[in-house]
Order: structure tokens, then sequence, then C-alpha cells
């Protein structure tokens, strides 16, 4: 069964602090790789939060991250997931979809 989540439209500033916390996120690699493909596709290295083509491989990434923070200090693989989700302003299933 297919459960469509509406996606929310942020605020430039929202957008922009969505983008801010997947950075912080990212490990040094990730964020050079990220940095790389914007430079490459002639995008600035900001306002990205709004090109899904950037945006949901970059939420994937940082949500994994989050869960391995969030496992680690002892949360179960489920919890960490909806925690880490919630960190990154994104319903769960949505990310774990993008998974599959």
């Amino acid at each position: 069964m297919s459960v469509r989540h509406r996606a929310v439209v942020l605020s430039p500033g929202a957008a922009s602090e969505q983008e801010r916390v997947i950075w912080d996120v990212l490990a040094a690699d990730e964020r050079g790789a990220l940095r790389l493909l914007l430079e490459r596709l002639g995008h600035a290295p900001t306002g990205w939060y709004g090109w899904p083509l950037i945006r949901r491989p970059a939420e994937l990434l940082a949500w994994r991250a989050l869960v391995a923070q969030a496992e680690h200090r002892g949360m179960t693989r489920r919890a960490a997931e909806d925690a880490a989700a919630r960190q990154l302003g994104q319903h769960p299933d949505t990310l774990r979809s993008r998974l599959r």
C-alpha cells in the first residue's frame, strides 16, 4: 500500500535552515561531493534545498548519519529512523521508501 505524504512548502528562511541542518550532519567528504556536484551543475553552494535532484540524496545521507548516531546511543533502528527523520523535517516513511 502506498501512502503519499504531502510535502510542506518551506519559506526561503526555512529552506535555508534545512540546508544548514543537512550540511552540518554530512561528513566532510560528503560535503565535498555535494559542493562539487553543485559546482559542476552550475549551481551555487546555497539555495539547493528546493532542487529535489540534489536535496533527496543529501537528505538520505544525512538521515543515515543521524540514524547511525542514534543507534550508537542505544536506540532501536526504527526509533532511530523516526527520530532522525523528525530532525530533518521529513516523514520517516518517505525516507524509508527512497531506499527501496
